[in-house]
């Protein structure tokens, strides 16, 4: 019960202490009496003691000075009478016993716990003495006995009386530590009505009530303080609201506004692909309707599912951010058609707080106009190069342009991506960009990496790009060409001719010069091939020298107009792998400038066509382990060069538009062949590479020998 009490309340805990403090001090109470009364009990026998000493003393001074042992005896048996005195003895000055005398119940009562008094026997003459008196015990035992009874009754009543203080005390406190502790929660609880009541005692509870009831008084000022400053800054944050929504507004409004008037689609997009709630208003115009949460993709193609399913494949790499978010986003379509119009699209991210952009910005472009403006520029462009080419070699132009044309068609009949179709496609590549025709030559860049990477001849609008360029082209040409089909005749062969005559040269001369009159110059051609080696060259941001050196060759222009049309892809190579950077070329040794050189000779063993750069030069090592790779022969030389001519053979690491698809070299042995040809190659590394198409003398399609004239011959080298 005591234990509850102490671990219970605060008025417990007190009262339990006063009674303890009562306790320990009825203890100390109780211990102060008992000793004070057995130390008065120990004085009262003391002095008693001292008193039978003295008084025998004084009365036995003569039987000292006489040594009368009868008198002094006489003297200890009065004082032996005494019940309380055990034992009286006289001693004389050297401590011998004189008398002594015991009392007469000594056997019964004696007790070695009793008090000894002494006084000394100081007579007038004599010797001296001095008188022991050994008292009893006996008395001090009742004392103690008294005593016990006396301390433990006053132990007792302080007690009682300390215990009956301490629960009074303890009430009290109770009483008043429970009236604060009902306003305390009344408090706690939201009602602050109730006050605690001094009651006037001026103690620390009653002073605590009252400091208690000032602070409340205090608290329910300052409540009712800041009740009014929160409603003057409640209405202050009203204002605000209130104005930053109206600015808001009229943000929104001037957003609107701008939306409603741009000329491109812009909206907004969350992570998931879900349109927002804005949008421009063109966007109505092009694709219907915004209808936010609707995805990206059903909005944009929702006619098209073929880019429905690419935006939204794209997407999903987007979501998963797996890639770099750059790359992700690089691969959703850049360009897109949607009825007769044609958009860009780009989608940029909104960078926020968080690390991952959880918001998209997407503009749509109409480029329709654009496309059409730049493809009349083209066609512009093309137009002029074709005068230009028309204007330098009307024939040669006219005859490149129907092998050209030739290939086309072949290209448009294939189905299938066999080798001999890539090789056309990728001639028709670089005969169109030697011509001029840009356009021509990007859509078929475009079918190449189409090829490349499906494995299959494009269809649909890819295919039909192309061919309707090259359509485009042709029929733009039309009005220029009318009539081409007359050969143009050389004032200058038709002079030598005449002088022949008139020399009277013999009869083989003589037909030899009127072939000459319908057979091609291979200089033209050669000249060509080094116009667009330069133009190339300027392209791909190279310094290039070329340089051209021809003997008086003549060929049959329809038979020789494969061979120079594959050609390109010889120059094209030299520009890719072979004339290396201005960089390089310092680090090599070798001049900033690059060369090439494009020769035509002929001799004894036949007409031969060289293309010559002093670039990088074939790397043989490599071209070994792409072989062996391959599975190709690549044991001895002729079997490098025979895998550097097989189709897809290519030690290009990227892909450009000049070079890397291993199509070019096939295409040049096999013109080559149908004219009966050698293709030789001779290539050091770091020293340069030359090709050869040698064609033997007894071809057909050349001019047996050169005819002499005693007219000024033709430049044997241009530049």
């Amino acid at each position: 019960m005591i234990r509850s009490l102490i671990t219970k309340s605060i008025p417990a805990r007190v009262a339990s202490l006063v009674a303890a403090v009562v306790i320990v001090m009825a203890g100390i109470t109780g211990l102060a009496a008992y000793c004070q009364a057995i130390a008065d009990a120990e004085q009262v026998l003391a002095s008693r003691g001292q008193a039978y000493a003295a008084l025998a003393a004084r009365e036995i001074e003569p039987a000292i000075a006489s040594e009368r042992a009868e008198t002094a005896g006489e003297i200890l048996d009065a004082v032996v009478r005494d019940p309380e005195v055990l034992e009286a003895t006289l001693l004389r000055a050297d401590g011998s016993v004189l008398a002594t005398r015991p009392h007469g119940g000594a056997a019964d009562v004696r007790d070695a716990g009793g008090a000894t008094a002494r006084a000394v026997v100081r007579p007038r003459e004599g010797c001296r003495g001095e008188i022991v008196v050994r008292l009893s015990s006996s008395s001090l035992g009742l004392a103690r006995a008294r005593a016990i009874r006396t301390s433990g009754a006053v132990a007792g009543v302080t007690m009682a009386l300390g215990i009956a203080g301490a629960l009074v005390i303890g009430a009290s406190l109770r009483r008043r530590l429970h009236a604060l502790t009902e306003v305390a929660a009344a408090i706690a609880k939201g009602d602050d009505r109730r006050r605690p009541v001094p009651t006037g005692s001026g103690d620390e509870i009653d002073q605590l009530s009252s400091a208690f009831a000032t602070m409340l008084g205090h608290l329910e000022g300052l409540r009712a303080d800041q009740a009014r400053a929160a409603a003057c800054e409640q209405e202050r944050l009203d204002e605000l609201v209130r104005e930053r929504t109206r600015e808001l507004e009229e943000r929104h409004r001037e957003v609107l506004l701008l939306l409603d008037h741009m000329s491109d689609g812009v909206f907004t997009i969350d992570r998931a692909g879900n349109l927002g709630s804005e949008a421009s208003r063109i966007l109505e115009t092009w694709f219907g309707p915004v209808a936010q949460g609707s995805k990206l993709w059903s909005y944009l193609a929702a006619n098209d599912e073929g880019l429905a399913l690419r935006l939204e494949m794209g997407w999903e790499s987007v979501e998963a951010d797996f890639l770099p978010l750059e790359l992700s986003l690089e691969q959703l379509p850049r360009r897109f058609r949607a009825g007769a119009a044609t958009y860009d699209l780009r989608v940029t991210p909104i960078q926020g707080d968080a690390d991952v952009p959880e918001r998209f910005l997407v503009v749509v472009r109409d480029v329709s106009l654009a496309l059409e403006r730049d493809a009349a520029a083209e066609d512009v462009r093309e137009l002029g190069a074709a005068l230009e080419h028309i204007a330098r070699d009307r024939d040669g132009f006219l005859e490149q342009l129907r092998e050209t044309d030739a290939l086309a068609r072949r290209v448009g009949a294939a189905r299938q991506p066999r080798p001999e179709a890539l090789r056309d496609l990728h001639t028709l590549k670089g005969t169109a960009a030697m011509l001029g025709f840009r356009s021509v030559a990007a859509a078929c860049h475009a079918w190449e990496s189409h090829t490349h990477a499906t494995q299959e001849l494009p269809t649909g609008e890819l295919r039909a790009r192309l061919l309707d360029r090259w359509e485009a082209v042709r029929s733009s040409l039309a009005p220029l060409l009318a009539g081409a089909a007359r050969p143009g005749v050389d004032r200058a062969e038709v002079t030598r001719l005449v002088e022949a005559i008139r020399a009277g040269r013999p009869r083989r001369v003589l037909l030899a010069l009127s072939d000459a009159l319908t057979m091609e110059r291979a200089d033209a051609q050669l000249l060509r091939l080094a116009e667009y080696a330069r133009t190339a060259a300027r392209e791909s941001g190279r310094t290039v020298e070329v340089a051209v050196a021809c003997d008086d060759v003549r060929v049959q222009s329809a038979a020789f107009a494969p061979l120079w049309t594959s050609l390109v892809h010889v120059v094209r190579n030299a520009l890719a792998h072979g004339v290396e950077s201005a960089e390089e070329r310092a680090v090599a040794g070798k001049r900033l400038e690059g060369s090439i050189r494009l020769s035509c000779s002929q001799g004894p063993g036949g007409v031969t066509i060289a293309v010559s750069d002093d670039g990088r030069g074939v790397d043989w090592e490599r071209v070994r382990s792409i072989a062996d790779a391959r599975g190709l022969a690549a044991t001895t030389q002729r079997d490098l060069e025979a895998a550097l001519l097989t189709d897809g053979f290519t030690t290009c690491e990227v892909t450009s538009e000049l070079a890397g698809r291993g199509q070019g070299m096939p295409a040049v042995l096999a013109a080559a062949c149908d004219l009966g040809a050698r293709l030789q190659v001779r290539s050091s590394k770091g020293m340069g590479t030359t090709w050869s198409i040698v064609v033997p003398p007894s071809s057909a399609w050349l001019r047996p020998t050169p005819v002499p004239s005693t007219a000024p011959a033709h430049a044997r080298t241009l530049s």
